[in-house]
């Protein structure tokens, strides 16, 4: 039936169905453009098409790594002899075994390729099914959203609005002010309505604009100012982000500096300093490291070109190849050190330790098997070993260079090495926040 053809009394329910449901349509589009964490812009809501998502991520998880019951029978009745990825939708296959495969046109393109990448196990053992998302290696339903999910640029200035002592309707006010969508006159030009504009607190009569009310009229830039100059802050700007921006960073008061001595052990041990750099996380990477005997004389140092690295890989690979070294050379009896707390919490077994290290560490662990060697040292107090690992990034023609004598090691390490033998702390400062 047409519209033409109903009834008056048909009509108008015709019409008021359309009008009841177009605040469900305006919100709902609303709703997608705030479905992002606080500090890019949203306000934490989730869609449900990426939840959903997530979800069928862990069952074909559970379908490959598990060996529940649920998951023989899924092999048994679907894959038989195949590999599941070369199964093939049926039509009577069911809902949850089309919703598993169906995820294949998520993965990545470069993902057989990252694969290949890693060796066979010298062990020939049972292939480790690992989830590249997290740093244990096991699946996990916030890994799998964050791969999912559209995301936008981070920012400080959304991230600080949404403080636990702020209440939420500030919080919420807030973040209508930075996206703008004040119902203000000149929003609602925006929108096609245009009404008159005046500001009734200036005695210019200007328009009533976001940056005119909050930042440049009159009774906002006095009250800027006035709380301004009670903190001692300035404002180099007249915009209200500028603003904003210049009260939040201006939070730091004093710096705490402390001396740090070198720690050496007893006669007859050696301690070996690593330290491993990486120029961007992943980016270029280096290692260096020197062993020193009970007097904190120089015997042995290296530098290492590590080529493409993260940081955490950079200090793990560079204590390898300064155990590997030192036992090459006679050494043994090796007490540890490293400016990496994560790295000695790992080797210490405090920590768990990420699968994209886990090669290294085994093999570290085979060398020095006690975690009481291993101890954590400040980066300030690991002068020598950080300058020959920012050496080693600059010679990638040589993969390792050894320095067997003073006069081998770089300058930038001999001045560090003199210092140490001098006794000389070491001092770090500490910056401590406003409270």
């Amino acid at each position: 039936m047409e519209i033409k053809d109903a009834f008056f009394g048909g009509k108008i329910v015709l019409i008021k169905h359309v009008l009841a449901t177009m605040p469900v349509h305006l919100l709902s589009a609303a709703v997608i453009r705030m479905c992002y964490p606080v500090d890019e812009g949203g306000v934490g809501f989730r869609r449900l098409q990426d939840i959903y998502t997530a979800f069928s991520f862990k069952l074909w998880w559970n379908f490959r790594k598990g060996y529940s019951l649920w998951a023989s029978f899924m092999k048994a009745k679907y894959c038989r002899l195949l590999h599941p990825c070369q199964v093939e939708i049926r039509s009577m296959d069911s809902a949850i075994w089309r919703r598993m495969v169906n995820i294949i046109s998520d993965l990545p393109t470069d993902l057989v390729p990252s694969i290949l990448e890693h060796p066979v196990p010298e062990d020939w053992g049972e292939a480790e099914v690992i989830w590249m998302s997290t740093t244990s290696g096991n699946f996990s339903l916030a890994s799998a959203f964050r791969d999912i999910r559209q995301a936008r640029n981070k920012s400080m200035v959304f991230d600080s609005i949404w403080h636990p002592q702020i209440p939420l309707k500030i919080s919420f006010f807030m973040l209508r002010l930075l996206l703008e969508r004040l119902p203000l006159p000149d929003r609602l030009c925006n929108l096609g309505l245009h009404l008159p504009s005046k500001c009734f607190c200036c005695d210019t009569a200007s328009e009533e604009s976001i940056e005119h009310l909050f930042s440049k009229g009159h009774i906002a830039s006095t009250v800027w100012n006035y709380f301004g100059a009670s903190c001692g802050l300035t404002f180099p700007g007249s915009s209200l982000r500028s603003r904003i921006v210049s009260w939040w960073l201006h939070s730091y008061d004093s710096e705490i500096q402390r001396l740090l001595d070198a720690f050496f052990p007893e006669t007859g041990r050696f301690t070996l300093n690593t330290d491993g750099c990486s120029k961007g996380n992943p980016g270029l990477g280096g290692g260096g490291g020197v062993l020193r005997d009970s007097h904190g004389i120089p015997l042995i140092g290296f530098s290492a070109y590590l080529g493409e690295t993260t940081c955490l890989s950079a200090e793990a690979r560079a204590l390898l190849i300064g155990i590997q070294t030192c036992i090459h050379w006679g050494f043994e009896n090796l007490y540890i050190q490293s400016d990496s707390l994560v790295l000695i919490g790992i080797l210490q077994k405090r920590i768990h330790c990420p699968w994209k290290i886990r090669r290294e560490i085994r093999h570290i662990w085979q060398f020095v098997e006690d975690p009481d060697r291993f101890s954590h040292c400040y980066r300030e107090a690991n002068t020598v070993a950080d300058a020959l690992s920012n050496v080693g990034v600059s010679h990638p023609e040589h993969q390792l260079k050894l320095y067997d004598s003073f006069h081998m090691f770089p300058t930038m390490a001999r001045g560090a090495i003199r210092l140490d033998r001098l006794g000389m702390p070491s001092i770090r400062k500490i910056k401590r926040m406003k409270g």
